[in-house]
C-alpha cells in the first residue's frame, strides 16, 4: 500500500464487516522498481508525486525516501489497522528496521 486513501477506501467498503486489517508496507528502493510496480503488478498504484520524487533522486537517496513514505503511511494508518507487514527489497532487508524506527 502506498496511499492513506487506498485504506480508507477499503474500510468503507467493509464497514460493519468485523474483520482485522494488516497494512502491507514496501519500502521502496529506487523509481525503476516504483515505476514496474505501478505499471506491472495489477493493484497496486504508486502515486504519481512518489514515482517522480524517486526518479529525481540519486541511488542512495532514492530508498531514504522509499523509507520516508513507508514511515508516513504506518503512522497514519497505525489507529486504523489491527497490524503491519513489510515487505523490504531482498537486497536491502535494513529497510524494514528504518521503517519501524520511529514508532517503537
Amino acid at each position: 500500500m502506498f496511499e492513506i486513501e487506498a485504506l480508507e477506501n477499503a474500510l468503507e467498503k467493509i464497514e460493519g464487516m468485523k474483520v482485522e486489517l494488516l497494512l502491507g508496507l514496501m519500502p521502496l528502493r529506487s523509481a525503476r522498481q516504483a515505476k514496474f510496480l505501478h505499471h506491472e503488478v495489477p493493484s497496486i498504484n504508486i502515486p504519481k508525486y512518489v514515482r517522480e520524487r524517486l526518479a529525481g533522486l540519486d541511488k542512495e537517496d532514492a530508498p531514504k525516501y522509499g523509507v520516508e513514505v513507508a514511515q508516513n503511511l504506518l503512522i497514519e494508518a497505525k489507529p486504523l489497522v489491527s497490524g503491519a507487514y513489510l515487505m523490504p527489497p531482498a537486497s536491502m532487508p535494513h529497510l524494514a528496521g528504518d521503517v519501524i524506527e520511529p514508532i517503537i
